[in-house]
C-alpha cells in the first residue's frame, strides 16, 4: 500500500484496512480516489450486510436505495395524507392530525365531511367509555386500539372545528399546554407539593384564580 493510501483519512464509520484491522472484514466497497477497500466496524462483527445497513450513505448500496425509493413512494402513493413517511412520535401525531383533516376534504370521506365538531365530541364520549372498559379487561392491545380511538375522534373534532372557524388545533394545543403548565405550579414555581393531597389543592387554588381573573 502506498503511503498515500495509509495517511487517507477513513470514511464516516469506517477505517482504512491496516494491521490493527486487517482481522475484519473488509466491507466490500471501494475507495473512489485511492482504490482500496474499506473496514467496517459498525458493528460487532462486521459484514457487507452490517456495513451496507449501518454505515454512511456513500456505503449502501445504490440498487438498494432506489429500493428503499420505490417502496417509500408507493407508501405515499397509499397515504396522500403524509408529508413524509412517519418515522417517530411526532411525524405519527402529524400523519394522524393530517389524516383527520384529510378525511373532511374532497377526496375524502363524505361521513367526515358531514360530522360537525360536536357531533364528534359526542362520540369521544363513546370511545371514552369503550377505553374504560378495554381497562376493566385488562387486555393492553385493547387498551391501546381503543386509545388510538378515543385521540383520533378528538383530533376529527379539532378538524371539524377548522373547518367551521371556531378554533384551531395549534391553539388549542398550545392553550392546553400553558394551562397545564400554570395548574401545576407546584412543579413549575417555588412552593412544592409535599403530597398527593396538596397538589390537589394548590391545583384547585389556582383554578379559583383563574376563575376569578387573577
Amino acid at each position: 500500500m502506498s503511503a498515500r493510501a495509509r495517511q487517507a483519512p477513513a470514511r464516516r464509520g469506517c477505517v482504512a484496512p491496516s494491521e490493527k484491522g486487517a482481522a475484519l472484514r473488509a466491507c466490500g466497497r471501494w475507495e473512489a480516489s485511492l482504490g482500496i477497500p474499506h473496514v467496517c466496524i459498525c458493528g460487532v462483527e462486521p459484514v457487507i450486510l452490517e456495513c451496507r445497513s449501518r454505515c454512511s450513505d456513500a456505503h449502501k448500496d445504490p440498487n438498494n436505495n432506489a429500493e428503499s425509493r420505490e417502496q417509500e413512494g408507493m407508501a405515499r402513493a397509499m397515504h396522500p395524507h403524509w408529508r413524509k413517511t412517519p418515522e417517530n412520535e411526532r411525524d405519527w401525531f402529524e400523519a394522524l392530525a393530517s389524516l383527520a383533516r384529510y378525511l373532511r376534504g374532497p377526496d375524502g370521506c363524505p361521513w367526515d365531511r358531514d360530522h360537525t365538531a360536536a357531533q364528534f365530541a359526542a362520540d369521544a364520549v363513546e370511545e371514552g367509555g369503550e377505553l374504560l372498559d378495554a381497562f376493566a379487561n385488562g387486555a393492553n392491545a385493547d387498551i391501546e386500539e381503543e386509545w388510538g380511538d378515543v385521540f383520533f375522534v378528538l383530533l376529527a373534532s379539532a378538524a371539524a372545528a377548522e373547518a367551521e372557524g371556531r378554533f384551531t388545533l395549534r391553539e388549542a394545543l398550545e392553550k392546553a399546554h400553558n394551562k397545564m403548565v400554570r395548574r401545576h405550579e407546584h412543579v413549575f414555581g417555588d412552593l412544592k407539593a409535599a403530597s398527593p393531597e396538596d397538589a390537589i389543592n394548590r391545583w384547585n387554588q389556582m383554578k379559583a384564580r383563574e376563575r376569578n381573573g387573577e
